[in-house]
C-alpha cells in the first residue's frame, strides 16, 4: 500500500499538515479541513456571507441586533422603522393618525369615502391594481369588487368568458331555428 505524505498548508508563516494546525489552534481535524476546502479562516469565528448591515442608531451604527437588544423591539419592528441607512425612533416615525396628505386620492363607493389605501385594506386587493384599474378606466364597481389576478389567471378567465358566450349564443340560435320549425309544422 502506497501512502502518500499529508498536504501542507501555509499557517503562520510555516507549512504544516491539517493534524499540526489542529493540535496548535485547538479545532477539530475535520474543523481545518472544512476551513481549508471554504477558504474559511483557520483562526478566529469562520462566517459565510456578508458582515451584517449597520444602521445609524442614537449616533452611532449597529446591527438590527444590537438594536433590538437596546430597545427590546422585534426584528421585523427594527426593519421597518428603518430607512436602509438610519434607524427611527418612535418620536421620529409618522403619526398613523395624522390626516391624509394633499396629495391622497379618495374614492367613494356606495356612500363610503376611503383612500386608494383604505379600499385596498378593506377589499385586500392591493393598493397599485386599484390605481391601475382606474387609471385604465373600469367602472368603479368593478375596481372594487374583481378579484386581482395574475396575467395568466386572467387569461383563462377572458377565454372561459368567450368559450361561455360562444356556447350562449349557439343556444339562442338554436332556440330560434327550432321555434321557425315548429310554425312550419
Amino acid at each position: 500500500m502506497n501512502r502518500t505524505s499529508p498536504k501542507l498548508h501555509r499557517f503562520r508563516n510555516t507549512w504544516m499538515t491539517a493534524q499540526q494546525i489542529a493540535e496548535v489552534t485547538g479545532l477539530k481535524v475535520r474543523t481545518v479541513h472544512r476551513r481549508i476546502q471554504f477558504s474559511l479562516p483557520i483562526e478566529g469565528p469562520a462566517r459565510r456571507g456578508p458582515e451584517p448591515k449597520r444602521y445609524e442608531f442614537r449616533g452611532k451604527l449597529a446591527t438590527a441586533r444590537e438594536i433590538m437588544a437596546e430597545t427590546g423591539l422585534s426584528r421585523s419592528q427594527v426593519h421597518k422603522r428603518t430607512d436602509g441607512v438610519r434607524f427611527f425612533d418612535l418620536d421620529e416615525t409618522t403619526d398613523p393618525y395624522a390626516d391624509f396628505q394633499p396629495n391622497c386620492r379618495f374614492v367613494t363607493y356606495r356612500g363610503i369615502k376611503d383612500s386608494l389605501a383604505g379600499w385596498a385594506r378593506r377589499t385586500g386587493i392591493p393598493r397599485h391594481a386599484i390605481a391601475y384599474r382606474i387609471e385604465c378606466g373600469w367602472p368603479l364597481k368593478r375596481v372594487l369588487t374583481e378579484p386581482a389576478m395574475r396575467p395568466h389567471q386572467r387569461k383563462r378567465y377572458q377565454r372561459n368568458a368567450e368559450i361561455i358566450r360562444r356556447m350562449l349564443e349557439g343556444f339562442s340560435k338554436r332556440a330560434v331555428n327550432l321555434q321557425s320549425l315548429e310554425r312550419l309544422a
